[in-house]
């Protein structure tokens, strides 16, 4: 298994050896931006292909022991809401258990593989037992309590907001009305996201970054620059068979770049691949201009997004792109972390049955956090 930080594949947006410049410009400023436009796109690429080979090799050797780990820690946290309600417990014993619990299921949320619907019925089973716990108990509750309540339905509800105390006190007397408290945010986040300024002002940018896009596609120069590609690249033509596999390859970006709109990929294809000398006039340059800066932009923005993004090829790819170790090494070492955590996670759950057992877990549980 090669490490992955080794993996080479090629660009989309290969620059001609010969660095011929086959497209003329009326604009200065337009081969810079070309170029700039193009290494955002071929960052954006070569993270993309790093992340692939990073995660498939991911789930290959750890998936299923990972899965594992995710199915366990769940029964061992709806086991532990299970003592909520328990009247044995202290005061301060129930508060220590919900502090575990609150970030344990926070911690567990963010494991790309829990999944949203799986985090939510754990935060909508520890809402639901701690309501009918502080119904059971009733009068006057403490500062903590009225908090702990206040975190679960930020957690349950995904409304960043300071619920009123009343709307508290009303739930600890009435837990039924929890779900009328969450249609309540959830009509409140939609009318926020219909009306999200930020929305509306991407999706506006989206639309003027089209009808460029295809005012320049329309423009005879970039018409003709296509066309001569089209030929150049047909595979019918060529006669050797294995460059008509990289041709084919070659028309299919074309395809993509018409379909597209794509004009980046378009002139990059022709510097590379196209054979004679196009002029576009001052205006053709002026709004390809405006188009790669609106392009740069936005792929920027979409890198940084990819870097972030809560998908499990880019969660793996945090995991293991940033270590001295070799992939092999922490994929070695990360397997024998998650069998060891497992078998301590199946032990937990067959050993803690009652309150006896539970306390221990606590005092365990705070001498480790103490350390």
């Amino acid at each position: 298994m090669s490490n992955f930080a080794d993996h080479q594949a090629l660009s989309s947006f290969s620059v001609p050896e010969n660095e011929t410049e086959l497209v003329g410009f009326g604009d200065p400023e337009v081969p810079l931006l070309l170029q700039q436009v193009s290494e955002i796109a071929h960052h954006q690429q070569q993270l993309g292909q790093d992340a692939d080979v990073v995660y498939q090799h991911f789930m290959a050797e750890l998936g299923p022991a990972e899965q594992a780990l995710i199915n366990l820690k769940r029964q061992q946290l709806k086991h532990l809401i299970g003592f909520i309600a328990d009247k044995s417990l202290t005061d301060q014993e129930r508060k220590a258990l919900m502090a575990w619990l609150l970030q344990d299921i926070t911690v567990l949320g963010e494991h790309i593989f829990m999944g949203q619907e799986k985090v939510q019925q754990l935060w909508r089973a520890l809402t639901e037992t701690f309501l009918r716990y502080c119904q059971r108990v009733g009068g006057i509750p403490d500062g903590e309590t009225l908090s702990n309540l206040q975190q679960l339905l930020v957690k349950l509800t995904g409304v960043e907001t300071r619920f009123e105390t009343s709307l508290l006190l009303d739930l600890m007397a009435q837990p039924d009305g929890l779900q009328t408290v969450l249609d309540d945010c959830s009509q409140v986040k939609e009318a926020e996201q219909r009306h999200s300024s930020k929305t509306k002002a991407a999706e506006a940018a989206l639309q003027d970054d089209a009808k460029l896009a295809d005012k320049l596609f329309k423009n005879k120069k970039i018409a003709k620059i296509y066309k001569r590609l089209a030929s150049l690249l047909h595979p019918d033509k060529e006669p050797d068979e294995s460059n008509k596999q990289v041709k084919q390859a070659l028309m299919q970006q074309l395809a993509d770049a018409k379909k597209n709109r794509n004009v980046l990929t378009l002139l990059r294809l022709y510097q590379s691949h196209g054979d004679t000398k196009t002029t576009l006039d001052p205006a053709t340059s002026s709004d390809l201009a405006t188009w790669l800066k609106q392009q740069g932009v936005q792929l920027s923005q979409t890198y940084q997004q990819t870097l972030t993004a809560d998908t499990p090829k880019m969660w793996a790819w945090r995991r293991f792109s940033h270590s001295n170790a070799t992939f092999e090494q922490q994929l070695k070492q990360q397997f024998q972390q998650l069998e060891q955590t497992n078998v301590q996670l199946k032990q937990f759950i067959a050993q803690v049955t009652g309150p006896t057992q539970l306390r221990a877990a606590l005092q365990q549980r705070n001498i480790t956090c103490k350390k």
